[in-house]
């Protein structure tokens, strides 16, 4: 039940009233005491310049010593964030390298295994066993496509090209297969360029002095 309904609204409104009085009487006690404290207080001492400088000079300092303490911390998390995404980084590379010259080291391999290319002495020229290299060569490439470094990636793209051309277009260009031979050349020759530098990067570590030869 809501008891405001059984007041008579006269008498409500006074009940209010009285309310509102003593709130405004409160408040003004409150602001005539601590007026009297404060002016009491001003009164007991003697409020010059040196005892001003006295009291601040202790919160300067906390605030500057806090504010120096604030930036270094802060300095020295960048710093390291830095260093970890860096490391980050560098183990990336690292083991994006490893995988690369382990694929290239498969791609070896089957390229010995298999006829994937085929080299006439007599002619000089070369034929590319497209089956072949679908089957054994390509996949690998793809598998570390964005891994390739850019002579690879460049002449794996030619063989696309090519190939797909053919699908489409289901004609041969006089020139086709050269490309495809030499293209497929210049991969397997810039792998055992990786490899030969690899190999001299590992000398030079073991050897500085060592002039490097590629």
């Amino acid at each position: 039940m809501d008891l405001s309904t059984m007041i008579p609204s006269g008498l409500n409104d006074f009940i209010e009233l009285i309310i509102a009085f003593f709130m405004v009487v409160t408040a003004t006690s409150v602001t005539v005491f601590i007026q009297h404290t404060i002016t009491s207080f001003i009164g007991t001492v003697e409020w010059n310049m040196s005892e001003i400088i006295k009291m601040i000079l202790p919160l300067v300092g906390v605030v500057v010593g806090g504010l120096i303490t604030f930036f270094i911390q802060q300095s020295v998390i960048r710093k390291q964030q830095k260093w970890d995404r860096e490391k980050i980084e560098i183990d990336n590379f690292k083991k994006g390298e490893t995988k690369k010259l382990e694929t290239y080291n498969r791609i070896l391999e089957v390229d010995a295994i298999y006829i994937i290319h085929i080299h006439d002495h007599h002619t000089g020229k070369g034929t590319l066993k497209i089956k072949n290299f679908n089957q054994y060569v390509r996949p690998l490439l793809f598998e570390i496509f964005h891994l390739l470094d850019e002579e690879v990636a460049n002449s794996l793209n030619n063989i696309e090209e090519i190939c797909e051309r053919q699908r489409v277009m289901e004609d041969d260009y006089p020139d086709d297969y050269e490309k495809l031979s030499d293209n497929y050349i210049n991969i397997i020759s810039e792998i055992k360029k990786q490899f030969r530098q690899y190999r001299e990067s590992n000398k030079r570590l073991k050897n500085p002095g060592e002039t490097p030869e590629f």
